[in-house]
């Protein structure tokens, strides 16, 4: 709600104010702008999906504080500098225009309505800005009647002022009341989650804990069905739904947009899209674009690619499902409600190929054909250095027996422990040399990798995800993800919040009376 208010009358506190505030300002914005441009600051007030709504208890209380401000000296000074609302208002109204295609609306929620509350909501504010400005005056003017001994004006223009307030409370009363049976609607639905186990408290929850419990491995799980819905216009199954029950999968809410495994998915042919999206119109993935790419929905039945990014256990409902024979019954983990399926074809998270295919030959097959070559090889960019070094891959149908070898063979070189999440150590033993690929996604500058603890550079392989070479013998493989700069920046977000501290506090007591 820091609307045309605040962008009108924040450049005012600059503009009317002295040498020594104008310092003051631009050493705590400078503070402020290195503490939340880097990680430790983001970290602390970032929600799990879209940084603006923790930032708001950042933000809001400095906005209306700076916006109090500036109004002050406005009145004060009796002043305006159009200039300075000018240039804000401009820089405000190009970001405005540059980020506008980025937010498009999703769901059913028209733009019109939409427009509606935002202008309801500018009156709003702009009638609180108003009687915050009046408020003020009559404050200023008090103490000038005072003087001459007059308060009738005054006395008046206090009692519009707060009539027009309890006009306004009644009016934002209202709408609250309007929306309280969604907002109760909601809340009964969440008890009603928990009394009947649907929802975030469905049987899966107990499923996974069981899985959980009798497997203490790293690997994903997958399910048929999603316990955890979203309603943005539209209802849809979450992509957050592993994040909430506790377990590894391959669906993720993608607000960062790590483009390697958009990437991947895309070159194996899997749509990435807004759930409730229509890709009627969509050809190919490479048709979807824009917000759509934030939400990462799975493999679909792409059994195969399950098996290689390490999916070992499926969850089912209802009738038993068309899947593939490498995915066995599990009568100890199964309930009444829920079945589990143990992929005997799965590839542990990493994996090691001594074949390669290259990137343009791999664009060519067809998806099953793609399927395949995954499971049996690594594709390699085609001007990479390795492709020559390594085996040409062979063409083949792999049957259900020959994906279960594959991962047999697999888990027996290739042992992997997660230390934390994004730090792995990997146990080879590799017979030729090769490429260990790790099922997440590929980042040139974010990973550190140690081969028997000497540096190792990250390669791209399957068109995204994260690879490194290895000659023949055992080896001990460490993968970490560390972005390259985060060192640095935690240390000047560090420095510059305590910067921001000893400021203020040589500002609270030690600016002597004339401080403003």
């Amino acid at each position: 709600y820091a609307t045309f208010v605040s962008i009108a009358t924040i450049p005012q506190l600059w503009a009317l104010s002295n040498l020594k505030l104008r310092r003051r300002i631009a050493s705590v914005g400078l503070l402020c702008a290195l503490s939340v441009l880097f990680p430790v600051v983001a970290w602390v007030f970032n929600g799990f999906s879209d940084f603006s709504y923790r930032w708001l208890f950042v933000w809001s209380p400095i906005v209306s504080l700076a916006t109090g401000m500036g109004l002050d000296l406005v009145l004060t000074k009796k002043r305006w500098s159009w200039k300075a609302t000018a240039c804000v208002c401009s820089l405000f109204a190009l970001a405005s225009v540059a980020t506008l295609p980025v937010f498009l609306p999703v769901g059913d929620d028209s733009v019109f309505g939409r427009a509606k509350r935002v202008i309801f909501a500018l009156l709003v504010v702009v009638s609180y800005a108003l009687l915050l400005s009046g408020l003020i005056f009559t404050r200023k003017q008090t103490g000038s009647h005072a003087r001459r001994g007059s308060l009738t004006a005054c006395h008046f223009a206090k009692a519009a002022l707060l009539s027009f307030a309890a006009l306004l409370f009644v009016l934002e009363m209202g709408v609250a009341y309007r929306n309280w049976p969604d907002s109760r609607s909601y809340s009964e639905q969440f008890s009603n989650m928990a009394e009947n186990g649907t929802g975030f408290f469905d049987s899966d929850s107990e499923t996974v804990r069981g899985i959980r419990l009798a497997d203490d491995s790293f690997y994903r799980i997958e399910k048929d069905h999603g316990s955890v819905v979203v309603d943005w216009g539209v209802p849809y199954e979450s992509d957050n739904d592993s994040m909430v029950q506790n377990y590894f999968g391959t669906h993720s809410y993608n607000s960062m947009n790590a483009s390697g495994a958009i990437d991947f998915l895309r070159a194996a042919g899997v749509f990435v899209a807004f759930p409730a999206a229509d890709l009627s119109l969509c050809e190919s993935p490479y048709d979807v674009s824009g917000p759509n790419l934030n939400y990462i929905n799975g493999v679909g039945n792409r059994y195969k690619l399950m098996a290689l990014l390490g999916v070992k256990y499926y969850i089912t409902i209802g009738d038993a499902p068309d899947l593939p024979d490498y995915f066995a019954f599990d009568e100890d983990l199964s309930s009444e409600s829920r079945s589990v399926w143990r992929n005997k074809g799965s590839y542990p998270f990493a994996s090691f190929f001594e074949s390669a295919i290259s990137e343009s030959d791999y664009r060519m097959m067809s998806y099953e054909e793609k399927d395949d070559a995954l499971l049996s090889s690594v594709v390699l960019e085609d001007n990479a250095a390795l492709l020559s070094e390594l085996q040409q891959a062979g063409e083949g149908d792999l049957s259900d027996q020959d994906v279960v070898d594959s991962a047999i063979k697999q888990n027996d070189i290739v042992k992997i422990e997660m230390l934390t999440e994004g730090d792995y150590v990997v146990d080879l033993d590799a017979s030729n040399r090769g490429v260990l690929l790790v099922a997440t996604p590929y980042e040139k500058d974010n990973w550190s990798i140690l081969v028997d603890g000497e540096p190792a550079e990250a390669v791209c392989v399957d068109c995204g995800l994260l690879g490194v070479a290895v000659n023949s013998g055992e080896h001990v493989i460490r993968v970490r993800y560390l972005p390259r700069w985060f060192g640095m920046g935690a240390v000047v977000s560090c420095v510059s919040l305590i910067g921001l501290l000893l400021y203020g506090l040589r500002c609270r007591f030690f600016c002597g009376s004339g401080c403003p």
